[in-house]
């Protein structure tokens, strides 16, 4: 189990404060409290760069020095930007155009490491690195910083990324001493955004924190470090246990296995509520009392938030992941959409149901080279097994039709009713293979159409037709529980 800490503190500016416990929320009394007598810590306050990542370069080089190159792929390494979950990073300039980059470096595993501990660990975090730079090098969000090069040069790993003029969400909120909501309004729109595009990938972050997100000078956010970040199936739980403890799930504290999902969402009311008191919700300078806390889902909600943002966060905080809020419910909720006339988009491009004998050889000799998924044959069999199955076939035409409806001009309340399209609502559509399958494709197509992402939510609707008639209903949850008028328990 590995859980990183935060050093800085963050100034809680406030007053009288409410303290409940989210296990059960409706109808509960709050019980006011004086206010807190001392700021909570929050998180390390480790600047971190943007991560992206496109191609592997090897190297014969004998260099064995231990420091690392001052120049990788004709950009000179400069000022330190960070730290992050795996190495440092720096800001590399280009010697011709000038073009910045953030530049992570990782130190690679020691061959002449005698203890097979040490090794095995030094190897596991190569491995993680490797893919790192796979699931950046596909993913293509406006928020989720993007990868430029992966370069292998002696005892070092270079992850090459989009370089971000601006601050950590850290930095950002420490500055203002906290966020008006109406701005973390804006910001957690974004961070959903790429949130719901990373889990309808099947990819669970994990190490979601103020330090992993960045904002610039135009407010635009970026996700980064995806070094914890995993792909998570509807029929495997995952059981690395591994983040920062102030933005860990209870469910990881307790060693339990999880989805995937439902961790992000509670280090996602972690960041929200950090964004708008300026302090961490979870604090306590004895360690066991601080687990406690978390596992018991101990909040201490500030008087001045609203009452909308209060029912969200209460949902967020539930301790059991099973009742906690679903993704999908987020982007319905009140508070996330208030002055706001369009929902949260994830520009998730619109993906045809895969059909087996379709499938394009080169794509699947792709997955079998850059992901480790398994022989050629293995994976065909995989996906064989899944895009055969009743199962998959009605879920996958039952989101595809979802999403065509979502494309079509509605109202924002039209839009929320009954459309739960998401891998926590039908997790049946999605699967690793089948989410890489998809980004790989789409990959190849825009590079031969020399076209931006954009265009790839322009594929042809005419095959998804509206009104099937399923064999399968896709399961869906039916206990939705997002008024349209928050109440606060008192």
């Amino acid at each position: 189990m590995c859980f990183f800490f935060f050093s800085r503190r963050l100034d809680l500016r406030s007053s009288a404060t409410r303290h409940t416990s989210p296990s059960s929320f409706d109808g509960g009394k709050e019980d006011k409290c004086a206010p807190v007598s001392q700021p909570v810590q929050p998180i390390v306050p480790q600047p971190k760069p943007v991560v992206p990542i496109v191609h592997k370069e090897l190297s014969n080089s004998d260099d064995t020095a231990d420091s690392h190159l001052e120049v990788v792929s004709n950009y000179t390494l400069g000022r330190s930007l960070g730290k992050g979950s795996m190495g440092k990073v720096k800001l590399g300039v280009h010697n011709v155009t000038g073009e910045k980059v953030a530049v992570k470096i990782v130190p690679r595993a020691d061959p002449t490491a005698t203890q097979v501990r040490c090794l095995a660990r030094e190897n596991n975090r190569e491995m993680r690195t490797v893919r790192e730079g796979h699931m950046m090098m596909l993913l293509n969000h406006p928020n989720i910083v993007a990868l430029k090069d992966l370069v292998v040069l002696g005892r070092y790993m270079y992850i090459l990324m989009d370089y971000v003029d601006g601050a950590q969400l850290l930095t950002y909120i420490v500055n203002n001493k906290r966020l008006a909501e109406n701005r973390a309004r804006d910001i957690a729109r974004q961070v959903v955004s790429a949130l719901d595009y990373m889990h309808r990938n099947s990819i669970v972050h994990r190490d979601l924190k103020v330090e992993n997100i960045l904002v610039d000078k135009r407010g635009l956010v970026k996700i980064i470090d995806f070094g914890l970040s995993n792909l998570f199936a509807p029929e495997k739980m995952l059981t690395t246990y591994c983040g920062s403890l102030y933005f860990a799930a209870p469910e990881l504290l307790r060693a339990q296995p999880y989805r995937g999902p439902e961790v992000d969402i509670w280090s996602l009311g972690v960041v929200l509520f950090v964004m708008v008191t300026g302090s961490v919700p979870f604090d306590d300078n004895n360690m066991p009392a601080m687990h406690d806390k978390i596992k018991r889902g101990h909040v201490m909600y500030p008087s001045y938030i609203s009452d909308s943002l209060y029912h969200l966060l209460r949902h967020m905080f539930i301790t059991n992941p099973s009742e906690r809020i679903i993704l999908a419910d987020i982007i319905r909720h009140p508070w996330l959409n208030q002055d706001y006339d369009k929902p949260v988009q994830n520009h998730m491009p619109l993906r045809k149901p895969l059909v087996f004998d379709e499938l394009d050889p080169q794509i699947l000799d792709l997955m079998t080279r850059s992901f480790h998924f398994g022989t050629l044959t293995q994976i065909q069999a995989k996906l064989h097994v899944i895009l055969e199955s009743n199962r998959y076939q009605n879920a996958a035409r039952y989101v595809a039709d979802c999403k065509v409806m979502k494309h079509a001009t509605l109202p924002l309340e039209i839009g929320y009713s009954g459309l739960y399209d998401d891998p926590q609502s039908v997790p049946a559509a999605y699967h690793p293979l089948v989410s890489v399958y998809y980004l790989l494709k789409e990959q190849q197509q825009a590079k031969r159409l020399g076209s931006s992402a954009q265009l790839l939510s322009q594929i042809e609707t005419t095959a998804l037709l509206l009104g099937n008639t399923y064999d399968i209903i896709p399961s869906i949850k039916n206990d939705r529980t997002c008024p349209t008028k928050p109440i606060r328990g008192r």
